[in-house]
């Protein structure tokens, strides 16, 4: 469960407040510049929905929680597969897909495979050299990789499977991240999406989405142009109708199956659910989906 460090609701002298200026009141243990991180990084709701500008206007009965952050950094990464080859872990949500980061956490030197988002958890590959390597990007390629994830998303999805079929493009920077949408302007690439429902409530749904290409942000881009952003996901959605409280965006690849680059045989691997994404099935009664 997330530690609340802080919990307070806005009196009629704080009226029209900011959201720092209200939190500096309320944690005069904490500096400025951690409560800006804070709010920069999910860990802030104002009335139960993430509020990431420090800058928000408060409103008299307002309720402010600022929760305390997670580790970042475990000290070692789970094991889902390992061979001399290939070594595939189950990464935490707010790792950074990097080798700064995650060597670290590794016994032995290995190469990133492929990426996944900071917030996005789950399976993700590495290997031995730059030749496995060259294989993998090949398997890629190839769409010989097969990925499932598992979104939950904002709304009551009401159709039972889709296939998304629309060009991707980046379209600008916003504030500070690079932010892609559906476009037909000249550079934009063919994305394709599958997704089936698992599970839904009058307010969320889970969906298993199998991306049949590989573009960046793809399913988050896709989810949100099709009307159900993914809970958490306050880079393309300002508002979602669940009020269930997240920290990060509830995207986590699942499943990964594809032939190994050297013996070809079938590998396929299954990541644990983290506990986060657990409490909010739990929280919307949706535990039993998978």
């Amino acid at each position: 469960m997330k530690k609340i460090l802080c919990k307070a609701q806005l009196e009629r002298e704080y009226k029209g407040m900011s959201l720092l200026a209200f939190l500096r009141l309320q944690c005069t243990d904490i500096s400025v510049k951690s409560l800006k991180s804070a709010i920069d990084t999910k860990l802030c709701t104002v009335n139960g929905i993430v509020e990431r500008f420090s800058t928000h206007p408060l409103k008299i009965g307002d309720v402010v929680i600022l929760y305390q952050p997670q580790t970042l950094h475990p000290k070692h990464l789970e094991i889902l597969y390992q061979d001399e080859h290939l070594l595939i872990c189950n990464k935490p949500a707010m790792l950074i897909s990097d080798m700064r980061s995650l060597q670290p956490l590794l016994k032995d030197r290995w190469l990133l495979g492929h990426r996944l988002d900071k917030e996005t958890s789950g399976a993700l590959i590495f290997v031995k050299n730059k030749l496995i390597l060259q294989k993998l990007i090949a398997l890629f390629k190839e769409h010989s990789v097969e990925k499932f994830y598992l979104a939950l998303v904002d709304g009551q999805v009401l159709q039972e499977e889709r296939k998304i079929d629309k060009p991707i493009a980046k379209l600008k920077n916003y504030q500070g991240q690079s932010l892609y949408g559906v476009a037909t302007k000249p550079g934009a690439k063919r994305a394709v999406t599958l997704w089936r429902c698992l599970k839904r409530s009058k307010t969320a749904s889970l969906l298993l989405c199998q991306p049949m290409t590989g573009r960046t942000h793809q399913l988050r881009v896709h989810l949100s142009y099709m009307g159900y952003p993914i809970l958490g996901d306050t880079l393309y959605a300002k508002h979602f109708f669940c009020r269930t409280s997240v920290i990060r965006h509830l995207l986590h690849a699942y499943i990964l199956r594809f032939p190994n680059p050297i013996s070809h045989q079938i590998i396929t691997v299954k990541a644990k659910i983290p506990e986060d994404f657990k409490e909010c099935l739990k929280e919307l009664k949706m535990t039993h989906a998978i």
